[in-house]
């Protein structure tokens, strides 16, 4: 397939965006906000179904999500934006996040989210990445320096929608897999039950 190269404005991510730490905030037992842990995310930015601690914060704490956000590890070896969804609004945001909000007029945050994770800015990341004596990091000043291609708002849609498709087609098939596994076990110790007397 081959795509024709055009001219697509470039803007600095800090141009476009917000970019704060998630809470420092420590679970409590009788919290008002779930904490949202790297690990609570699968591969493709869906909530893992388990139990998350609570934290304490007001009403209007900056680490507090909103559908539309974009939340970032910028520690360890892999470096990876998730856009926060219905279901994750209100949760906090854990100090490991850097939660990006774009100007959404400007700046679709599921194109952000598809950007972010693409070879193209993970390449960026390798460049910048701040090295201490264990982790592997990136700063506030990194991210808000990352060039983003800016094309119109609707073909931003259009590519994030293109990956949404593609995610779900990887759900479905991992799904298939698993069912055709259980099936081939089932199918296979079918009629081999030891008898008993």
């Amino acid at each position: 397939m081959t795509m024709q190269a055009r001219k697509v404005e470039q803007v600095v991510l800090g141009a476009v965006a917000d970019i704060r730490f998630g809470t420092l905030a420590r679970p409590v037992a009788d919290g008002n906000a779930m904490l949202l842990l790297p690990g609570d995310l699968n591969a493709s930015g869906g909530l893992i179904d388990r139990h998350r601690p609570m934290v304490q914060l007001k009403e209007d704490d900056p680490a507090l999500v909103r559908a539309g956000d974009v939340l970032f590890t910028a520690r360890g070896a892999q470096h990876s934006a998730y856009l926060v969804t219905d279901t994750m609004t209100g949760m906090a945001a854990a100090q490991s996040f850097m939660m990006i909000r774009p100007d959404a007029n400007v700046l679709d945050p599921a194109y952000l989210a598809a950007y972010l994770n693409h070879g193209w800015a993970q390449r960026q990341w390798r460049e910048r990445i701040t090295r201490s004596t264990a982790v592997q990091s990136l700063n506030k000043a990194d991210l808000l320096s990352v060039v983003i291609p800016l094309p119109p708002i609707q073909e931003q849609r259009r590519r994030a929608r293109l990956l949404q498709l593609w995610q779900d087609e990887q759900r479905l098939t991992d799904e298939l897999r698993r069912q055709k596994e259980q099936f081939y076990q089932l199918a296979f110790v079918a009629g081999l039950e030891p008898i008993v007397d």
